[in-house]
């Protein structure tokens, strides 16, 4: 636990665009679990559509000298290699609490299911601490971006979904919940 040990273990929920956003902050994590916190790690997408080094790789090559295991790999057989890559990290950091939501990436969108979806999870665990991607429309220079990006996209729906969540829904018996 990081606090006093008369205080109860911390709840952290951790949501992240694709699974390999998990190490920016899997120290942090560990640190917690090690201490007896819990942590539920979700990652918005199956992560397909983002950082198939090897896959962009073997296109780089000329045709007769590409791998055809890696170019003939399907994305259900990617995004499974994927998820057991996720699981493992955060098993070597302590979190066994693994969710895959698998919307869509590249382009993910903050669409009414994603933040549904956030909702319910945060009524499920009920986080004292929520660590998410940076919810601002700036580039890495301080410059406004143009382009899509699925790291904010999901911070715009986590935000909005722990907004929900803490608000009584009629006609829902739900006990709200606010993050710290």
């Amino acid at each position: 636990m990081t606090q006093k040990s008369t205080e109860q273990p911390l709840r952290i929920l951790v949501v992240m665009a694709h699974p390999h956003d998990f190490t920016h902050c899997a120290g942090t994590c560990g640190i917690h679990t090690a201490g007896g916190d819990t942590v539920t790690a979700v990652s918005m997408t199956n992560g397909v559509g983002t950082h198939n080094e090897r896959l962009h790789d073997e296109l780089l090559k000329p045709e007769e000298d590409q791998d055809a295991s890696i170019v003939n790999q399907t994305g259900e057989a990617y995004a499974e290699v994927k998820e057991r890559e996720f699981r493992d990290v955060c098993a070597l950091f302590g979190v066994s609490d693994v969710r895959i939501l698998a919307f869509p990436d590249k382009p993910f969108r903050k669409t009414a299911e994603a933040v549904e979806a956030l909702r319910h999870i945060t009524y499920d665990v009920r986080p004292h601490v929520l660590i998410t991607q940076r919810p601002y429309l700036h580039g890495r220079q301080g410059m406004v971006t143009a382009a899509h990006n699925d790291h904010d996209e999901t911070a715009f729906a986590m935000l909005e979904a722990q907004s929900l969540a803490s608000a009584p829904d009629y006609g829902s018996r739900q006990r709200p919940h606010t993050i710290a």
